[in-house]
């Protein structure tokens, strides 16, 4: 994808976007369903547009693993960013007990 197209795409609102992306039928209407109350807690950085690096993450419970392994699970992330089309950006998923 150009970069033209990228910047172009920070000037269309999430709103809009997922309503155009429902009307390709490409996934279920509910996948991705945001609930009313999630807000942008840091308007001053303004819009952000580029490749998703998805991460999945366990936040609410302790690792089991150590402390190590969360260093070589946190240098896998930094190896996809920088291997990632740019610009990138880091998407995470929280899920665990909370």
């Amino acid at each position: 994808m150009a970069i033209e197209i990228i910047q172009e795409l920070t000037g269309i609102d999430t709103p809009t976007l997922a309503n155009a992306i429902e009307k390709l039928h490409v996934r279920n209407r509910t996948a991705g369903f945001a609930h009313r109350l999630m807000r942008q807690l840091t308007q001053e950085m303004g819009v952000m547009c580029g490749y998703a690096v998805t991460v999945k993450a366990v936040t609410a419970t302790p690792d089991p693993s150590g402390r190590g392994q969360c260093v070589d699970r946190y240098i896998e992330v930094c190896k996809a960013v920088r291997s990632a089309l740019k610009p990138a950006v880091v998407v995470f998923q929280e899920f665990g007990n909370a």
